[in-house]
């Protein structure tokens, strides 16, 4: 089931966190669409994946997430 989540990623700050992060997440299956709002820090995430492992994937590329 399709699914978007919406995540506060506390640490990403520029273009290149943002490239960083797109590049960790597109090694999963089943992502649709990523949308970035840096001012927000937010990402959010459509595709049938679960909460658990976009958020493994985002701090194991180093990254904080707000849980």
């Amino acid at each position: 089931m399709t699914k978007t989540l919406k995540l506060t990623v506390l640490n990403m700050n520029c273009n290149h966190c943002v490239a960083t992060i797109t590049k960790a997440l597109e090694g999963l299956e089943d992502i649709k669409n990523i949308k970035f709002n840096l001012k927000k820090k937010e990402v959010k995430i459509k595709g049938e994946i679960s909460l658990d492992q976009v958020i493994k994937v985002i701090e194991d590329a180093g990254y904080q997430v707000d849980k």
